[in-house]
């Protein structure tokens, strides 16, 4: 027998205004259920957000949901949930270069579920993200911040063996050349 398998968790935000736009988005996939020979797997997890605004801060965070525990010899602790999304601002205003718009996502793979009594622990969710944050500004400065982080392995008690952790990764690449107004100053974090 098999865990149920976590929920799936969406969260989409749009906003678009005057001087300050602060958009968030949040999603946190459901933690599998424990029991049977496997734990469920935790839920999948999506974050998206996007912002207008003369200075705009757009932020997304996703982290996938754990894995369900299990107990006993020759189980398996359920898998972590995976985690994706994207952020995407636009900076309209055209004051102070000293104004900032930035975008910022963090994708957590979820943690894999234990195992107790000698049941092995479950694989931690891996974590790969590349270009998921955008944006462009008419010329003042541009943040843009993209992280990654794999799910832990799930522990193990009594002599079974823990899972193995998420890997991670994170690409961003952008070309401010090719803008219609290039940014005062761009930042970015990967």
């Amino acid at each position: 027998r098999t865990g149920g398998a976590g929920g799936v968790a969406r969260s989409t935000s749009t906003g678009a205004g005057g001087t300050l736009v602060t958009v968030a988005a949040n999603a946190t996939g459901g933690t599998g259920g424990g029991g049977g020979q496997t734990g469920g797997d935790g839920g999948a997890a999506i974050a998206t957000a996007s912002g207008t605004g003369e200075r705009a801060v757009v932020l997304a965070t996703a982290a996938g949901g754990s894995g369900g525990g299990v107990t006993g010899a020759g189980h398996t602790g359920g898998a972590g949930g995976t985690a994706s999304g994207t952020a995407k601002v636009t900076g309209t205003g055209t004051g102070s270069l000293s104004d900032t718009s930035e975008a910022a996502l963090t994708v957590s793979g979820g943690d894999g579920g234990g195992g107790a009594a000698g049941a092995d622990g479950g694989q931690g969710a891996d974590s790969h993200v590349v270009n998921a944050v955008s944006g462009s500004t008419a010329g003042q400065n541009l943040r843009l911040e993209q992280t990654a982080v794999g799910g832990v392995g799930g522990a193990s008690v009594d002599g079974g063996t823990a899972g193995a952790a998420g890997a991670a990764s994170s690409d961003l690449t952008i070309n401010d050349a090719k803008s219609a107004h290039s940014a005062a100053g761009v930042s970015i974090n990967a």
